[in-house]
């Protein structure tokens, strides 16, 4: 079960270190953007703004450092507040047509994007609902008390038209590329989930909801004739978990379904429930015949396997019970018929293949 859960764990679409690495991915360009803005303000004689840009250089700094302690939360919270008080320190003093109002767009979607990346692996959020609307409030204040406070300060025209070109790349430069990834996290979620919902936790192995999409797959494709059904139980289950335990059946139900995934003649293996098993194959290239001399092989090679669990040797073997597709019947009634088969095979012994 161990490696089970290992596998589960890096299997996810998203984890703490993949979020680490987005939250870096924020910082390091924040950090550069506010470093030349320092240099910006300094040459225009904004000493307000140059000051404010050396803080949050220094802030960007300390994040790094936060995001290495995984305390994404805190970077997140910080970064929007800091966004939204240089915005607003910087319009007031600059001017609205300095376009810093613009990044309030991007950094509002960032927040939202933070909220699911924290969902989606299970770490503390912040509600990006209440803190956008921060955000909103300081953009609406700023507009308003610019119209009844002009700016003490102002770039060159040709110098704002190059800041609203540049906010206007940056922003969309964030929105296209986080979408992106979102879209990116969204569709594979749908895939895992697709497989998650799929495949038997224990064994690895393809279960009962995959065994009837399947069928029905085919059954409106290429149709099931000429296709087989094969029922397989483990012999005398119950009493190898009654003697040794819950754990040694789960190592025989493991091993036997390493060996049924390891088959040769292309048949899907799926697990039925308990310790039954089906394998679904064709007979296009071979017969009923040869088929069914396969799966005696691989009854065989099960009774054969060297099965031992914490050093003591142990006996196992299957019953197996194979069904053609019959015209007219349902995929229920095919299953039920490898059913009967396996039933007739274990009162007549058990450790048998009948057809």
């Amino acid at each position: 079960m161990t490696n089970i859960r290992v596998g589960y764990m890096e299997d996810k679409i998203i984890n703490i270190r993949k979020a680490q690495l987005l939250s870096f991915s924020i910082a390091i360009p924040f950090l550069i953007i506010h470093t030349g803005l320092i240099f910006m303000f300094r040459y225009y004689g904004i000493t307000p703004m140059f000051y404010f840009n050396i803080g949050s250089a220094v802030f960007y700094l300390l994040m790094q450092i936060v995001i290495a302690f995984k305390l994404l939360r805190v970077f997140i919270v910080a970064s929007y507040i800091e966004v939204v008080a240089h915005m607003t320190a910087a319009v007031i003093f600059v001017g609205w047509d300095s376009g810093f109002q613009i990044s309030l767009i991007g950094i509002s979607f960032l927040l939202f994007f933070a909220e699911y990346v924290a969902r989606t692996i299970k770490i503390p959020y912040v509600n990006s609902m209440l803190l956008s609307m921060l955000g909103a409030v300081s953009y609406i204040a700023a507009f308003v008390f610019l119209s009844d406070h002009p700016a003490p300060y102002s770039l060159p025209p040709e110098v704002e038209f190059r800041m609203q070109i540049m906010w206007a790349i940056i922003v969309f430069t964030i929105i296209i590329g986080f979408l992106k990834v979102f879209v990116e996290l969204a569709f594979r979620g749908e895939q895992f989930l697709a497989r998650r919902a799929s495949k038997d936790e224990l064994t690895g192995l393809y279960n009962r909801y995959y065994l009837m999409d399947h069928l029905h797959r085919i059954s409106n494709s290429e149709g099931l004739n000429d296709h087989y059904i094969t029922m397989l139980d483990i012999d005398d289950f119950k009493k190898i978990n009654d003697t040794y335990g819950h754990n040694c059946g789960d190592y025989v139900l493991k091993t036997v379904s390493s060996v049924l995934k390891g088959n040769s003649f292309g048949a899907k293996s799926i697990r039925w429930g308990g310790e039954e098993f089906i394998l679904i194959g064709s007979l296009k290239d071979r017969s009923m015949d040869e088929q069914c001399s396969i799966l005696e092989d691989l009854r065989s090679s099960i009774e054969r396997y060297d099965f031992a669990y914490e050093g003591t040797p142990l006996n196992v073997t299957v019953t197996m019970g194979v069904a053609c597709y019959e015209e007219g019947i349902s995929i229920e009634e095919w299953i039920h018929m490898a059913d009967k088969k396996l039933y007739v095979g274990k009162c007549g012994g058990k450790n048998r293949v009948i057809r």
